[in-house]
This record gives structure tokens, C-alpha cells and sequence, in this order.
């Protein structure tokens, strides 16, 4: 209690204490609660006062002291799973985290009640006491100060278990005080789970030694069978049994040492008594020596442990397996080889070969089948073929060679002879090898070879001299044109055809001497064509052809009496470059002089028509047209033939096309030939 005095409005003072709790003597917790209370005394005259007390001026405020004791324990072990004989060590750690001492601590550890300790295990507890009915040992420990621990230990051997089983043992570790209910500190406790396996664990191997996973007909592999105890102190009455699923009919079982009892569907041997972590192997082989037929087979051998005290479902766990494959099947290769590996071949050649065929696999095939088949261009024949010969679009061969052993090679030899050689040209002949077996309706092999015959033949086509009579022709003067054509390789020339190309500007008729067929089918034609035929080896002729210049198309402007005209012959053949050869000539023809003339240069109104007149140097054809000053057609005056040394006389009307009046203007009249171009000029007045 304090009083205050001399306490001014709006004045505030602040009184503190503390409280010690040192003298908390019960494992308890504790709850204190403060109230505080002012009020008023007024001191009266007479020495008596007044006590103004009421519910506003009093406060409450409480706390909680934890008493209770805070520990903790750590149960751990070194192992979390175990085998029958195994010995677990675990640590129980006990510390007080409490700021008071722990007075008698007590450490308690409790085995899982469902599994009667001695039956599989035994203890060794060091300080502790056992209290077997109750199934917990028990440690009294030193004084506890704050922050301080201590650590105690405890060994399980499990050298007791008699029963094939599994096992999940539980420890609880719990700490308190002797003077204090344990279930006071319930939450001061620590588990630990072992789980037990107390099924016998013989591990077992199934290895192949050389660990091929396949074979081959009459081969043999080489087995062994590995068991160890991994867990049980003695293991003396276990069997292995060994399945194999396939057929037994392809195979022999070699014992070995083994002396091997068999049933419907496996094979087992009595086991030697194996102590911990000892071991025992046996050897047994497979002969796969009653395989028949040409097809694969797969294997799954399957090594297992028994015990006479435990079922079949318990032992899934001791169990090895192993897969093999058997390949039955042929393994056979075959290979085109070709003797003297030729490309440029001659009429005749001959290209040897040879059908390799390697029997690759482990067993012997009596009957084999070998054939060459032959597609391709059709330029050969099979020939020195000691097999049956077929000949159609696709030629065949076919043989049937001795017994091939394992690993043995037999070599098919056949020629093919190129006599059918058509045309200067590359060829393609296709060759597959095959094997098969007489039993089977396919190939168990083949091999193909495609070779590009380029043939070795010479077509030696020329064009000699051109010779032309006359030697200087005038228009329409005949010329006998003979050209003589050679072919001096050793193989025909194929479809040869003779082509003439006659002169840019001329208008030119052909013919076959001697005969009545044109070259040409009609004057406008460019090239006309003769056909020769084949020209066989050593061919010499020569082609007489006649032709005939009757006038030009258009004469070039540099031509005063005569023009020289390139006659270009081409032969051409299949399978080879062409051959040409020209032959040039002058052509004189007569110079004389045309010309054109206006009667005016200058029309006036009603001096129409305009006379035009025209002088011919030659025969053939005369446009006259009329043309204005931005070069646009008006009209044409006149398009015909005329004749040579003729003078012709035309009108123009001064209009157009449409037979319309022309404007005033400038005008000119063009006149044409083929040996003559003139130009004039005309003003026509309006």
C-alpha cells in the first residue's frame, strides 16, 4: 500500500514493485491474480475522516507461472531395418529444459507389448532395471540441472527368433520424476520403429557366364546358380528350384555336379547348409540340341529358393531370373562380285560374275536354293550359267548348291555376254542375287548390283566436199547439188536424216534428182529434210539434190548485180552430235534501174488526180502506199505484179482508205520491189 498526497488535477504518478518466484516448491502450475484499488480520505476538523471508495477506481491483472517440469528425450537407433541375428543399438538422450532442477529423473523405455520380447530378442540395458512382466526397462538418473542432459544406451540382439515372420516393433521412451506420476509428462516421450524381417533372406543369383542372352542351334550355354544367407544364423534345409518355360524338347540339361530331381514342370536340388553370410554356388549347362525347325524361341529361366516351413508365396522375394533367346533361324548372305569390274564395254564383251553365299549361322542347311534375276535393257545373253536358265522380261538363273556348313562359303559363277547392242547410248542392267530354303516361300537373303553400261562403239558420220553445178548460177538457172556422206565407224548410224536450210532471203524450190518428190512442201518452207535410214559401218554415197533460185524476197541494199547465198546441210542420227557442212555461191541476176515520178510535187485545189508513174526494172511485185508526215498509212495506191521494162501509170485522188478527202498537208508516196524501195514527196492544198 501506498499513499499519495499533494496529487494536482490532471496529475498522473506511476508506482512500480516486483515479484520473485522463488519459492515454488510443487511440480505444478500456478495462476496469480493482482487487484488494485484507490481511494479518497478527507481528513475532517475533529480528527475523523471520510473513505470515498468506489468500484471505478479499482483494476485486476493476473499471470501464469509454469511450474510443470520441461523435458525432453531422443530415442534413435543405428538401424531401421533389420534380419533375424541382427543387433540394434539405440541412444536414449534425456535433457531438462526446464529453469528449475529435475529432481530423481527417471528414463523409462516400453517394448511393444504384442510381440513377447524373449521369444526375439535379447537385452542388454547396462544400469537399467528390467520389468519383463510389464514389458518397459527402467533407468533412475542423476540430478538434472537446467540445460543439461544424459544419455544412456540399450542393445537388442535378435538371436531369439524362432518363427518365419515379419516383425514391426515399437520403443517408447518416456522421462519423468520418481516422486511424479509419469502420466504427468506424457508429452515428454520419444518412439522408435524396427521393422523385422524375420523370413530367411537367401539371396539368389542366375548368371550365364559368358551373358550372351541369345544362342544358336547346337550351342551351349553355361549357367550358375549363387545363393547367399543374407539374414538367418543357419539355413540348412532350403531347396532351389529352377523353371524354364519353354518346350524341353529343344534342349538337354547338363547337370553338372548337381544331382537334380525333376517334376512336370522344373528342376531342384537340396541346398548345403549356409550359415550368415555364407555362400554356395552350382553349375549346370543348357544344350539347345533338339531344335528342328527354322523358327525363334525365347527363354525365361527362373531360379528360386524354398524352405520346407514356408509357403511358395512367402519366397517371392528369393527368386532370379534370366532370358534367352534362341535364334533358329537362317542367317545366310549373299554377294555379286563381278570378275573383271568392266563399265566401257564392246559389241561381244563378256562381264563375268560370281553369287557369293555364306552360311553366317550355327547350324548346316543341306538344300539351298541361289538365283540371279536380270532386269535391265535387253542387251545381253547369260551364257557359261551352269544353273536353269528362264529368259523373259526378267531373266533368271537358278541353282541348288551343296550342304552349307557353319561359317562355309560357295560361289555361283555365270557370264553375260553383250551381243544386242542397238544404239550409241548408255544402258542399265539391274542384277539380284538371292537364297531361300525350299520349305520357305521367301528370300532369306540377297544382294543387288546395278551397273551403267556405256558401250564402246564408233559412229563416224561426215559430210565431204559439196560440189554444185554450175559453179556460178543465175536466177532461175538449175543447180545439181551433190553431197557425199560417210560413215567410217564401226556401228550404224541410226534414223540419219539429211536437213537443208535454204538462204535467209530467197524463195527456193527443191527436188530429188531424179525423182519427183520435193524437198520442200511449198516455197515458204525453211528447212526441208531427207530421210537416209541407217548408215552402216563403212557407208559411202552421195546425195543429189537439185534446186533452183527464182527470185528474192527482199533485196538487201548493198546487192548491185549478184548475192551470195550459204546453203547449210545437217545430218543428224540417234545417239550422236550432228554433222553440217555449207556451201556458198554468188547468184548474179540483171541490174537494171527502176524508178518512180510525180507529175506534181505541189496539188492545188482541182488539180486531181495526182499521176504517179512507175518504171520496172524486173518482174514481180509492186505496192505503191501513201503515207502523212507523222507516218500513218492513208491509202493504197496499188499492190500487184508487174513486168519488166514495163512503165505503169496510177491515179491518187488525194483521200484515204475510206475514200475520204485528205487534209492540207505534207504526203508521201513509197514504192516497193524486191530490187527497188523510192520515196516522194506531195503538198496537197486545201
Amino acid at each position: 500500500m501506498w499513499t499519495v498526497t499533494g496529487l494536482a488535477a490532471q496529475e498522473t504518478i506511476q508506482l512500480e514493485f516486483d515479484i520473485s518466484f522463488d519459492n515454488i516448491l510443487e511440480a505444478k502450475d500456478y495462476t496469480i491474480q493482482f487487484d488494485a484499488l484507490v481511494d479518497t480520505l478527507v481528513n475532517l476538523d475533529d480528527g475523523d475522516h471520510l473513505d470515498f471508495d468506489t468500484e471505478n477506481n479499482a483494476d485486476s491483472w493476473s499471470i501464469s507461472v509454469d511450474a510443470t517440469p520441461d523435458y525432453k528425450i531422443f530415442l534413435d537407433s543405428d538401424k531401421n531395418s533389420i534380419y533375424t541375428g541382427d543387433v540394434v543399438n539405440f541412444s536414449i538422450k534425456c535433457e531438462n529444459s526446464q529453469v528449475i532442477p529435475l529432481q530423481n529423473p527417471r528414463c523409462r523405455i516400453y517394448i511393444d507389448d504384442s510381440v513377447p520380447g524373449s521369444n526375439l530378442y535379447s537385452l542388454d540395458f547396462g544400469t537399467g532395471t528390467a520389468n519383463i512382466q510389464q514389458n518397459f526397462i527402467e533407468w533412475e538418473l542423476p540430478l538434472l540441472e537446467p540445460n543439461q542432459s544424459e544419455t544412456i544406451n540399450l542393445t537388442l540382439t535378435f538371436d531369439q527368433v524362432d518363427m518365419m515372420n515379419n516383425y514391426n516393433i515399437s520403443l517408447i521412451a518416456t522421462i519423468d520424476s520418481v516422486e511424479n506420476n509419469a502420466s504427468l509428462f506424457s508429452d515428454n516421450e520419444s518412439r522408435k520403429q524396427i521393422y523385422l524381417d524375420g523370413t530367411p533372406n537367401l539371396e539368389i543369383k542366375l548368371n550365364e557366364t559368358e551373358n550372351r542372352h541369345e544362342t544358336f542351334p547346337d550351342s551351349t550355354l553355361y549357367f550358375t546358380v549363387s545363393c547367399e544367407n543374407k539374414s538367418s544364423p543357419m539355413i540348412d534345409d532350403a531347396k532351389v528350384f529352377l523353371w524354364i518355360n519353354e518346350n524341353n524338347t529343344i534342349y538337354s540339361i547338363l547337370p553338372g555336379s548337381l544331382t537334380i530331381s525333376a517334376t512336370n514342370d522344373s528342376i531342384f536340388w537340396n541346398l548345403s547348409a549356409l550359415g550368415k553370410d555364407e555362400s554356395s554356388s552350382e553349375n549346370f549347362q543348357l544344350l539347345f540340341n533338339g531344335i528342328n525347325t527354322h523358327n525363334d524361341y525365347n527363354l525365361a529361366l527362373t531360379a528360386e529358393t524354398d524352405f520346407p516351413n514356408q509357403s511358395d508365396d512367402d519366397s517371392t522375394d528369393n527368386r532370379s531370373s534370366y532370358q534367352v533367346s534362341v535364334d533358329a533361324t537362317p542367317e545366310l548372305t549373299i554377294e555379286i562380285e563381278e570378275q573383271n569390274d568392266k563399265y566401257m564395254v564392246e559389241p561381244n564383251d563378256i562381264l563375268k560374275f560370281n553369287l557369293v553365299c555364306q552360311n553366317t549361322s550355327f547350324s548346316t542347311y543341306n538344300s539351298l536354293q541361289v538365283q540371279a534375276a536380270i532386269s535391265g535393257d535387253k542387251i545381253y545373253k547369260i551364257v557359261s550359267a551352269t544353273g536353269n536358265i528362264v529368259q523373259g522380261e526378267e531373266d533368271q538363273i537358278s541353282w541348288t548348291i551343296p550342304p552349307l556348313l557353319m561359317n562355309e562359303t560357295a560361289t555361283v559363277p555365270f557370264d553375260l555376254i553383250f551381243d544386242n547392242i542397238p544404239d550409241v547410248r548408255d544402258y542399265t542392267v539391274i542384277i539380284t542375287g538371292l537364297i531361300s530354303l525350299p520349305d520357305y516361300d521367301f528370300d532369306w537373303a540377297q544382294d543387288s548390283k546395278q551397273k551403267t553400261i556405256t558401250t564402246n562403239v564408233n559412229v563416224d558420220v561426215s559430210i565431204g566436199n559439196i560440189t554444185c553445178n554450175p559453179a556460178s548460177p543465175s536466177l532461175n538457172t538449175m543447180l545439181d547439188y551433190s553431197i557425199p556422206v560417210y560413215n567410217n565407224g564401226n556401228y550404224p548410224a541410226r534414223n540419219a536424216v539429211l536437213t537443208i536450210e535454204r538462204p535467209e532471203y530467197t524463195d527456193l524450190n527443191y527436188y530429188i534428182l531424179n525423182g519427183s518428190k520435193y524437198v520442200f512442201s511449198d516455197s515458204s518452207s525453211s528447212t526441208g529434210q531427207i530421210d537416209l535410214g541407217d548408215l552402216e559401218p563403212n557407208y559411202d554415197n552421195t546425195i543429189q539434190v537439185g534446186l533452183r533460185v527464182h527470185s528474192f524476197k527482199e533485196l538487201p541494199s548493198h546487192v548491185h548485180n549478184h548475192f551470195r547465198l550459204d546453203f547449210l546441210s545437217t545430218i543428224s542420227f540417234e545417239g550422236g552430235d550432228d554433222v553440217s557442212r555449207s556451201l556458198v555461191r554468188d547468184v548474179y541476176f540483171d541490174p537494171a534501174v527502176a524508178d518512180l515520178f510525180l507529175d506534181k510535187n505541189i496539188v492545188e485545189p482541182g488539180e486531181l488526180p495526182l499521176v504517179v508513174t512507175f518504171k520496172s526494172s524486173d518482174f514481180g511485185d509492186l505496192d505503191i502506199k501513201v503515207y502523212n508526215l507523222a507516218g500513218e498509212f492513208i491509202k493504197t495506191i496499188h499492190s500487184g505484179s508487174v513486168e519488166k521494162g514495163d512503165t505503169y501509170l496510177f491515179d491518187w485522188y488525194g483521200d484515204n482508205k475510206q475514200n475520204m478527202p485528205v487534209s492540207s498537208g505534207v504526203y508521201f508516196i513509197h514504192a516497193y520491189t524486191k530490187f527497188y524501195q523510192g520515196i516522194k514527196k506531195v503538198i496537197v492544198v486545201r
